[in-house]
C-alpha cells in the first residue's frame, strides 16, 4: 500500500534514524524531510537502497563531519538542505565534492550542483 509514496516528512523528535531501514519499502520515495530528528552516521546506510533526489537533516547539530562519507552515497540526491547541522566548512566542501550534482544548502552557503551530463564529460571525453 505504500509502493506509491514519493515524499515522507520524519521531522522533529522523538524520530530517530534508526527507522530508516524500513525505507526500503518505499520504492518510490524521492523526497525525505527528517528535520531535527536524531540521527547517526549508519542511519543513512539504508537511504542507498532508495531513489531520494531532495534530503533534508537540517536544524540538528548532531549531523556532523561524520556523515559527509554516507550523504556522499547518496548519488541520486539533487538536493540536501544541512543548515544548522554541525557540519564544518571542510566537510560541507568535501560534500559538495562527493555530490557534484546536488545543491547542498549549509549554514556555510548554499551550493549548485553541476547538471549530470555536465559532470559526466570529462569521463566521456
Amino acid at each position: 500500500p505504500f509502493a506509491r509514496v514519493t515524499y515522507l516528512d520524519v521531522s522533529h523528535p522523538p524520530v530517530t534514524g534508526a527507522g530508516f531501514v524500513h525505507l526500503k519499502g518505499l520504492p518510490a520515495l524521492q523526497s525525505l524531510s527528517a528535520v531535527g530528528a536524531r540521527l547517526a552516521p549508519a542511519d543513512l546506510a539504508p537511504l542507498a537502497d532508495v531513489p531520494l533526489t531532495q534530503l533534508s537533516i537540517n536544524d540538528n547539530p548532531g549531523v556532523t563531519d561524520e556523515f559527509v562519507a554516507p550523504l556522499g552515497r547518496l548519488a541520486a540526491l539533487r538536493g540536501l538542505n544541512v543548515t544548522n547541522t554541525g557540519l564544518t566548512a571542510d566537510g560541507v566542501a568535501k560534500l559538495v565534492a562527493a555530490l557534484p550534482c546536488c545543491r547542498v544548502a549549509s549554514s556555510h552557503g548554499i551550493f549548485d550542483g553541476k547538471p549530470p551530463l555536465e559532470v559526466a564529460k570529462p569521463a566521456l571525453g
